[in-house]
């Protein structure tokens, strides 16, 4: 791969010791890509000077033997090092979305993080990663979702469920919504989408039968939420990326909250599973 490539290149053309840090350290991990791209390589070294050029960004920091793992033949800052150094330094919503993957992959803890956290005490941008990894969670399934996550905390909505599994009143199984708050409000943070991928993943081809019938699932999957009295509320990436209409979306979200709750209509059965 290029990219490692040219990692490998810039670690070896400098005399003090370089660790893969930052973003790019999440690239390493295979962690979902900012938004705005991985930008140039970064790396961590305690030995000065600190250099940002628009070819190489390098931070001087301690770096502890516990923050520091070995990828390849190169130092790579460990996967907790790594979550809230980008947390400490990129937007909300891309430092959100690489946290829930390292939780949902197994590649980080709750505890790990809090212990980097520690660590990293009295830092540039601590507390600002303190509160991003507050909302962190493995059940996020797409950097879409946390997001939808990210919008809906800075809008002061309630968290909801993610990826729960709704049964109806006899215990039937009915399907897994991407979120659920209280009194049956489904959120789908991709819609219809998601199932003509699924349906394309799964047969690895463009499939107007395959198609068909995950389209006939979906609709049998909402008619029967619906039928156990959920509401269903559906939005695209642009309605959490734009900040005119998040704000629809979330008065939305809170409409949709109180007709529910008004309502009393929902006998549906939740898991986690």
């Amino acid at each position: 791969m290029r990219w490692r490539g040219e990692v490998l290149a810039i670690v070896r053309t400098h005399r003090r010791p370089l660790v893969l840090s930052h973003a790019h350290a999440a690239r390493a991990y295979g962690w979902p890509s900012p938004l705005g791209g991985w930008g140039p390589p970064s790396f961590t070294s305690t030995v000065p000077p600190a250099r940002r050029r628009r070819d190489v960004w390098i931070s001087v920091a301690s770096l502890p033997a516990e923050d520091v793992a070995l990828l390849g033949p190169v130092a790579v800052t460990s996967s907790t090092r790594t979550v809230v150094d980008c947390a400490r330094r990129l937007p909300e919503r891309d430092a959100l979305a690489l946290a829930d993957a390292a939780l949902r992959r197994g590649d980080v803890t709750h505890d790990g993080l809090r212990a980097a956290l520690s660590r990293a005490a009295g830092t540039r941008g601590v507390e600002r990663a303190r509160a991003v990894l507050a909302v962190a969670d493995g059940r996020r399934e797409t950097a879409f979702e946390s997001w939808s996550a990210c919008a809906f905390h800075e809008h002061g909505l309630p968290h909801p469920l993610w990826q729960a599994t709704v049964l109806d009143h006899e215990g039937v199984f009915i399907g897994r919504v991407d979120a659920l708050w209280e009194h049956g409000l489904v959120g789908e943070a991709d819609g219809r989408a998601k199932y003509r991928l699924v349906a394309l993943e799964c047969r690895g081809v463009v499939d107007a039968e395959g198609l068909a019938a995950a389209l006939d699932d979906e609709r049998r999957r909402e008619r029967e939420l619906r039928q156990a009295g959920a509401a269903i509320i559906r939005w695209e990436p642009r309605d959490v990326l734009d900040a005119v209409r998040t704000q629809r979306l979330a008065e939305h979200v809170r409409r949709q909250q109180a007709e529910t709750m008004a309502a009393g209509r929902f006998t549906g059965r939740v898991i986690m599973l």
